[in-house]
């Protein structure tokens, strides 16, 4: 199995590197074709310079596949928009939008975090990440505007927090481009009183539409 350097590659590289697994890697990861044309033109031309050269071109190959495929990000009023390529060419994109509190210490540290995924056409969902120790029995509820409140109970929770999955479409997705601002009301574990946290709707109907 060969070990992957990340770019800047190591200045020292033993010939004997295989380079035909790297090609075989690059192709596979980054769909690039002519990968393939250049490793059977190595192959054909068992010669040490010729292979030495091959190493170079599977690592410049490799490079520059790795520098194509950086994440295109867009903004969309308060919303993000990430699309990365997958293996099969095809983009996969999300919109996110991320709440942060500072500490007293001067740190920053995310409250909540919004993410909208397109299912297909006409079908989104929303996706919420709240901070770790809030309580999952009563679940949460989310409002736009001055509407009513839809409730929604955690999906699970991981290491980086607990989520709450909401099926996006028809009125509802109707509601969320045409609000303001939406509310996500929840309860902490040790709290009595429910808390409220602000989604802003700036921007997200451009973003969905982008999706």
């Amino acid at each position: 199995m060969v070990v992957l350097p990340t770019p800047p590659f190591p200045l020292a590289i033993p010939i004997d590197f295989n380079f035909v697994e790297l090609l075989n890697f690059a192709t596979r990861c980054y769909n690039l074709e002519w990968l393939s044309a250049i490793k059977n033109w190595i192959l054909e031309r068992d010669r040490p310079m010729v292979r030495l050269v091959g190493m170079f071109v599977a690592l410049l190959s490799l490079s520059m596949a790795s520098i194509a495929a950086e994440p295109e990000i867009v903004k969309y009023g308060d919303w993000t928009n990430v699309c990365n390529e997958g293996v099969n060419g095809l983009k996969q994109c999300t919109s996110t939008q991320v709440l942060t509190r500072q500490l007293e210490t001067g740190q920053n540290v995310r409250v909540l975090q919004s993410t909208i995924v397109k299912l297909n056409d006409s079908d989104f969902v929303f996706q919420f990440v709240l901070p770790l120790g809030v309580d999952l029995r009563p679940g949460i509820a989310f409002q736009i505007d001055q509407g009513n409140q839809r409730s929604g109970q955690f999906f699970t929770c991981i290491t980086s927090g607990c989520i709450v999955r909401f099926a996006l479409n028809g009125e509802f997705a109707t509601e969320v481009q045409n609000g303001a601002t939406g509310q996500l009301v929840y309860r902490n574990a040790n709290d009595q009183k429910p808390s409220a946290l602000r989604v802003s709707l700036k921007g997200v109907t451009a973003a969905m539409n982008a999706l």
